[in-house]
């Protein structure tokens, strides 16, 4: 996902999003207010370009993260879009809202740090139990509208797989604070990077060097 892209195309920059509520309004409800949100971005800025993440608070309660672009930066239009987004989500979620928003400026290593670094290490973990009202229908924990997302198959032998394995692990290590442990059979590995092309570059030339 080229989040660089995005912004050289459209300029703009990128909100980090926390959308909540005071009580469990069932699994349908929320993601039909999350998609409601959607379309009301969609037509106020012509289309609505996020990721986001559902999590669940200790007290059973879910609640929706998600990184959106928006066209204008600055604190005036910050200012704006914490109005316009309180009060969508108010009029959304209706009287069960506990803390409508909060939004701030995201930078593409803040993206990197919580969608991943979080998850892998296990910091969050109490916020992916699912309540048992959920089990049936949790549905999707994350999801991306309207972002490019770029995918390249290439199949490897024995050799090549660890490999590449190798070089992802170095760069994941290179970015975090914490040792990446990794199983020692045919497991993979992912990274999740600031700028596109640059660790896939080295993967090729790693490939077109023997195998």
């Amino acid at each position: 996902m080229d989040w660089e892209s995005v912004q050289a195309e459209s300029g703009g920059t990128w909100l980090f999003v926390t959308l909540t509520y005071r009580e469990d309004r069932g699994p349908d409800r929320c993601k039909r207010d999350l998609d409601v949100l959607a379309r009301r971005r969609a037509r106020r800025w012509g289309y609505a370009r996020w990721l986001w993440k559902m999590e669940f608070q200790r007290r059973g309660v879910p609640h929706f993260h998600f990184i959106g672009w928006v066209p204008k930066d600055g604190a005036a239009a910050l200012a704006a879009y914490r109005w316009w987004l309180w009060d969508s989500w108010r009029e959304i979620a209706g009287e069960g809202v506990r803390q409508p928003v909060d939004v701030n400026y995201a930078r593409a290593r803040d993206m990197v740090r919580y969608f991943v670094a979080h998850a892998s290490t296990g910091r969050k973990a109490s916020q992916h139990v699912v309540p048992v009202s959920w089990h049936e229908s949790t549905g999707r924990w994350w999801g991306v509208r309207g972002l490019p997302i770029t995918w390249r198959e290439r199949p490897l032998s024995r050799r090549q797989f660890f490999r590449v394995r190798r070089t992802l692990i170095q760069a994941r290590r290179a970015s975090s604070r914490h040792r990446i442990k990794c199983p020692s059979s045919m497991a993979g590995c992912w990274v999740l990077g600031q700028r596109a092309g640059s660790l896939e570059e080295a993967i090729v030339r790693l490939l077109g060097e023997g195998g």
